[in-house]
């Protein structure tokens, strides 16, 4: 099986905090010391005692543990306040992970030492399994069994039946020291190439200044000669009607001397073109900002939003908050992650709950009881 992941650990396990609230799952958690905290991957504990949360992040952006895999290791994933101690201790995952890998390599290297085979050991059962190469490679100290015994094969097979010898019949006869073997005779044997251009050779070198036979053309391969023309002035782009010729390699073109209308002087454009909405002649520089490309804002914000007595309903998401009240917000869809900026006076009674969910059309608030009067919330952010 595979070895468990084992995490590094930093010494006595100081301690940082949570810089905010944090839902059971939130998978971001900021912290107020990220040095305190050893390097991605890793293993942290929020809280102390019996009700810690252990959580695997797998990034640090910052001081945000980022990726972060809640309730790890068998442990309750909760929400949890601001100020809360984070750190890393040495927990029953580590111990675990390091006994279960230690027995694991220990049962690995008991198979590997029974099927090793010693260097003064028998090998005369050894086998080894292997496919021709690709291509004729030459073989090379340090290669596997499988990759030597796949070149030598490939070479054996481009050897043909010509290159072995064989011992004939004639047991006393013997060849003279000057014989030969005819080519023709032998099987599998490469064709040899007849014409010079088989073989590499150059063409006769030849030179003509006959323009009736031979000259290139658009559809024809031909001899081409050096063109005597002067260059043309500026005029419209074209390919031109002398067929066979070519420039010479120090022709000059004439410099170009004048423009047409006013387009060595002109500053602007005469009719201003338009850029996302905003007329643009040339003459400064266009601010387009993410209305004007139809780009959505990062977040919602909404201020000044009363919450009526009459609007408050049991409800039973967490533990703690009995109630709940539906806050109608144009735009918001269940997917966003709502904000909720209480006032003082709320946000210090201990009665509103410091997490909050959104709904296609609004958000979510919960509190332990109903208040007795409405409230007004000074602001909600929403983030997409």
């Amino acid at each position: 099986m595979a070895l468990k992941p084992m995490y590094g650990v930093v010494n006595n396990s100081p301690l940082t905090k949570l810089s905010e609230w944090i839902t059971a799952t939130a998978t971001t958690i900021v912290v107020e010391d990220m040095s305190r905290l050893p390097s991605a991957p890793n293993v942290a504990t929020i809280g102390v005692e019996e009700n810690a949360e252990l959580f695997l992040y797998n990034g640090i952006e910052g001081n945000a543990l980022t990726g972060c895999i809640r309730g790890f290791s068998g442990t309750l994933a909760q929400v949890w306040p601001a100020d809360e101690p984070v750190y890393r201790a040495y927990s029953s995952y580590d111990h675990t992970a390091f006994l279960d890998n230690i027995v694991d390599i220990n049962e690995r290297a008991t198979a590997m030492d029974a099927d090793k085979l010693d260097v003064d050991g028998d090998g005369s059962n050894v086998t080894a399994e292997f496919v021709q190469a690709g291509t004729r490679t030459n073989i090379a100290s340090g290669l596997t069994l499988a990759t030597l015994f796949g070149r030598v094969m490939r070479w054996f097979a481009d050897l043909r039946d010509g290159a072995f010898a064989a011992f004939g019949t004639g047991a006393n006869e013997v060849a003279r020291g000057d014989h030969t073997h005819e080519y023709n005779t032998l099987t599998g044997k490469p064709t040899i190439p007849s014409a010079a251009a088989d073989v590499g050779a150059a063409p006769t070198s030849h030179a003509s200044a006959d323009t009736a036979h031979g000259a290139a053309s658009e559809a024809l391969y031909g001899h081409a000669m050096a063109s005597s023309a002067t260059p043309l002035v500026a005029g419209t782009a074209s390919t031109g009607t002398d067929n066979g010729k070519y420039a010479r390699e120090g022709h000059v073109h004439p410099a170009q001397t004048s423009v047409s209308g006013n387009a060595g002087t002109a500053t602007k454009l005469e009719t201003a073109r338009s850029i996302a909405g905003h007329a643009f002649d040339g003459t400064e520089n266009v601010e387009i900002d993410a209305a004007d490309v139809g780009a959505e804002p990062s977040r919602l914000q909404f201020s000044s939003i009363t919450i009526l007595a009459t609007v408050w309903a049991d409800d039973s998401t967490y533990d703690g908050y009995s109630v709940r009240a539906a806050i109608p917000l144009a735009g918001v869809t269940a997917t966003m992650v709502p904000s909720v900026i209480f006032a003082p006076s709320e946000a210090g009674s201990g009665n509103f709950a410091p997490v909050a969910s959104s709904y296609a059309g609004g958000i979510y608030v919960y509190a332990k009881g109903a208040p007795e009067e409405g409230i007004v919330i000074p602001t909600i952010l929403v983030w997409r």
